[in-house]
C-alpha cells in the first residue's frame, strides 16, 4: 500500500521497495505506533494493531480520504475518498455500490470473512486503484478476467500477500507474472500446475497444497524452487 502511494523512497542501496517498507514498519513498531497482536486467525501470519490513541489521530488526519464500510453504507460523500476498508458479515455480503462512485479510490481492502463474494464486475473500472487486498477470498474463481485486467494495469505487486487460490489468470499474462513476489499459498490442480512457479521471483514463505496433483516430475523440476534464494527455507 505504501508503494502504491509513492511513500517508499529508494535508499540507493539496491534494496527492494518491499524491504525498505519493512524497515519503515519495524521502525514504527519499535516506536510503539503498532503492537504485536500475534497470530489472530490461525493462519500463521503475525498480526499487528495500532494503539488506540494513534488510531484516533490517524482517523482525524485522514479525514474524508479514508473510510471504513461496516454494516451498511458510509454516510459521507465519497468524492474525496482515497482509501476504503470493507468489513463484511453474512447479513451484508454485497459490496456497497456507493464505493464504485469513489472515482479517486486508490486503496481497497476486504477484511477476512469475504469468501462469500463471487464477483466484483466493476472493479476493473476503478482507474485510480493502486492497491487491492483480497486476503482469504478463496471463492473468487469467477474473477479471473477481472483480475487479469487489474494485473495488466497495475502489476501484481499491488495485490500481493493474497491467499486467493483462484490464480489461473496469472499464467495467461505473458511477461507480467514475474512481478508477483509474495504468494503465501498455492493450490496445485485445475488450470494451475507446479511448473508455473518457475517464472516467479518469490520472497518469504510459500505453502504448496495438493502436491498429489503433480503428474510429471518435469513440472516439479521446472518449478525451480531450489534456486529461489529469497524464499524462506
Amino acid at each position: 500500500m505504501w508503494m502504491a502511494e509513492g511513500l517508499i523512497q529508494s535508499d540507493g542501496a539496491r534494496k527492494r521497495p518491499e524491504d525498505i517498507g519493512e524497515d519503515y514498519f519495524q521502525d514504527l513498531l519499535w516506536m510503539s505506533f503498532f503492537q504485536d497482536a500475534g497470530d489472530t486467525d490461525g493462519s500463521g501470519i503475525s498480526a499487528y494493531k495500532m494503539l488506540d490513541v494513534i488510531h484516533d489521530l490517524a482517523k482525524f488526519v485522514a479525514g474524508k480520504e479514508s473510510v471504513i464500510v461496516d454494516q451498511g453504507l458510509p454516510s459521507d460523500n465519497l468524492a474525496q475518498t482515497r482509501h476504503a476498508s470493507v468489513i463484511f458479515d453474512f447479513r451484508s455480503p454485497n459490496i456497497p455500490e456507493a464505493l464504485f462512485d469513489a472515482n479517486h479510490l486508490r486503496t481497497l481492502i476486504f477484511f477476512p470473512g469475504v469468501a462469500i463474494i463471487k464477483e466484483l464486475p466493476t472493479i476493473a473500472k476503478m482507474l485510480n486503484l493502486r492497491h487491492l487486498n483480497v486476503t482469504r477470498c478463496e471463492s473468487l474463481c469467477t474473477m479471473s478476467s477481472i483480475f487479469a485486467e487489474i494485473y495488466r494495469r497495475l502489476g501484481c505487486s499491488s495485490s500481493s500477500r493474497t491467499k486467493c487460490e483462484a490464480l489461473s489468470y496469472l499464467s495467461s499474462i505473458p511477461g507480467r507474472s514475474n512481478q508477483l513476489q509474495t504468494l503465501p499459498t498455492i493450490m496445485v490442480g485445475g488450470f494451475l500446475d507446479l511448473m508455473f512457479l518457475g517464472q516467479l521471483n518469490l520472497h518469504g514463505e510459500l505453502l504448496i497444497r495438493h502436491l498429489e496433483n503433480v503428474l510429471k516430475s518435469d513440472d516439479a523440476r521446472n518449478a525451480n524452487l531450489v534456486r529461489k534464494d529469497n524464499l524462506d527455507h
